[in-house]
């Protein structure tokens, strides 16, 4: 339908701090309960993004969460010059107008601006054979999605 006419935007985020907060919203019916399955779905998912931002490079953009929550005026500047477009204060204050709700995580309607207080949950959230296991199987992947821009190591 929209033929060439779109962009993909490829948000990533810490492994263990997407696994956590997945777990916190239960997305059952979308994400298995169980973490290597949790692990399979990161995975699979995040591999597919890289994938077709690698074959569509043109149209496609990165962007890190961690990188966005510590300086959202920036990120958000460098992604809409990249989209050729000029940034709004406003789209870092996305619910202060009403609209329609989406699909997106149910804990967004009760947030009124990109913050980091999630970065980092993981540490309270998750087991530590739970942790080894995720840095163990996602490290790879991580560094090819964060480059310098994420830590996997807990620090």
């Amino acid at each position: 339908m929209l033929g060439q006419n779109w962009y993909f935007i490829l948000v990533t985020r810490n492994p263990l701090d997407t696994i956590a907060s997945i777990r916190e919203v239960n997305f059952y019916n979308t994400i298995p309960p169980h973490l290597e399955k949790q692990i399979e779905f990161y995975l699979r998912y995040n591999n597919a993004g890289l994938e077709y931002a690698s074959a569509h490079s043109a149209r496609s953009y990165r962007l890190i969460y961690e990188q966005l929550v510590r300086s959202p005026e920036a990120e958000i500047g460098r992604l809409m010059r990249w989209l050729g477009e000029e940034a709004e204060p406003t789209q870092l204050h996305f619910n202060d107008q009403k609209h329609q709700a989406g699909l997106e995580d149910p804990k967004i309607q009760a947030t009124d601006r990109v913050h980091g207080e999630s970065v980092g949950r993981w540490k309270r959230d998750l087991r530590p054979e739970e942790i080894s296991t995720i840095q163990h199987q996602t490290a790879a992947l991580w560094e090819k999605l964060a480059g310098d821009g994420g830590d996997l190591s807990g620090s």
